[in-house]
């Protein structure tokens, strides 16, 4: 076994959060997945939290949502508050500050690109905060039809639970490309050490 191995600091808590959230009472709503991971998933199943893949399935009475470590889009929020939830946010910290990024590049007037999974909730979450213009690139394949206007400025940020490889690959292609670009390296350390210690 790896040195390092099992849960990181963001999923732990999420998972405590979570268990300590999941108590006889009110019902208890998760947005998707806690965390991937099966037993997980079944566990919080046996303790009668239900699953849900959009705020409409939940009936009008009320309850407590609990958010994934993955995050959310922005709108989430509003639609919680507007059905009269309450939120338990379980969001990893790396995620959060990576989605703070992600609004701060939109904001700045740059066109978002994110190194990551295109059907991991994460990325689903951060292009949520990255305004319309944001892309995701998977792989180095992505980047052959990638083209920017003359004028495009890029802010370059990664899904949390990428390899460093494949961000600064991105990073290099892009800076090739454009005039204006700033990349901040969004990975985890318990992903860095994880895949290291994995090699």
């Amino acid at each position: 076994i790896a040195q390092h191995a099992g849960f990181c600091e963001g999923v732990e808590r999420a998972y405590r959060v979570a268990l300590e959230t999941a108590q006889p009472g009110q019902p208890v709503y998760m947005l998707g997945n806690l965390v991937h991971n099966r037993q997980v998933v079944e566990k919080f199943k046996q303790l009668g939290t239900i699953s849900v893949k959009t705020l409409a399935e939940i009936p009008a009475a009320g309850g407590t949502l609990l958010i994934s470590a993955h995050g959310v889009v922005p709108e989430v929020y509003d639609e919680a508050k507007a059905r009269n939830l309450l939120v338990v946010d379980t969001t990893c910290s790396w995620v959060k500050r990576a989605q703070k990024i992600a609004g701060e590049y939109a904001k700045d007037g740059r066109r978002v690109v994110i190194v990551g999974d295109k059907n991991h909730p994460e990325v689903t979450g951060l292009l949520g905060w990255s305004g319309p213009r944001a892309i995701v690139i998977e792989n180095e394949a992505g980047l052959k039809n990638l083209h920017f206007a003359a004028g495009d400025r890029i802010g370059i940020l990664a899904q949390t639970t990428q390899a460093a490889e494949r961000f600064q690959t991105v990073v290099d292609f892009i800076n090739k490309q454009a005039r204006d670009v700033k990349a901040f390296n969004t990975i985890c350390g318990a992903t860095c050490k994880r895949q290291a210690a994995a090699v």
